[in-house]
């Protein structure tokens, strides 16, 4: 992200959600088949969403934002992989699934909040 302009951080934004979706495949996969690569496709994961945060940090020109942003993805994240080892264990994900509603709830309000254009 050496040039800032909007443009370049548009399509940045829209290479790391392509990242995303492909790094969330990959740990659902590779929960689903034990794989030992699993630690590290969340890891991938997890890293995705501060580069996200960084992203649109630059795209608002506030730290803090950037920071807020990938602190509730990293969250939606982490909840969304116990909703995926406890579906595989038979488990009941009704109340992590709430909790991911409410999450993705939180995702929102920081994009509402800081990403205001008239």
């Amino acid at each position: 992200m050496r040039n800032h302009s909007r443009s370049n951080l548009l399509l940045e934004q829209d290479r790391l959600w392509s990242d995303h979706f492909w790094y969330t495949r990959q740990v659902v996969v590779s929960a689903v088949n034990k794989n030992p690569c699993l630690n590290k496709d969340i890891e991938e994961l997890l890293s995705n969403q501060d580069d996200l945060g960084k992203n649109f940090a630059a795209q608002v020109n506030n730290h803090s934002a950037g920071v807020k942003l990938a602190t509730v993805l990293r969250e939606h994240i982490n909840i969304a992989i116990k909703i995926v080892t406890t579906a595989i264990a038979g488990g009941d994900i009704d109340q992590l699934y709430k909790m991911w509603q409410n999450n993705a709830r939180d995702v929102s309000k920081v994009y509402s909040k800081f990403n205001r254009r008239n």
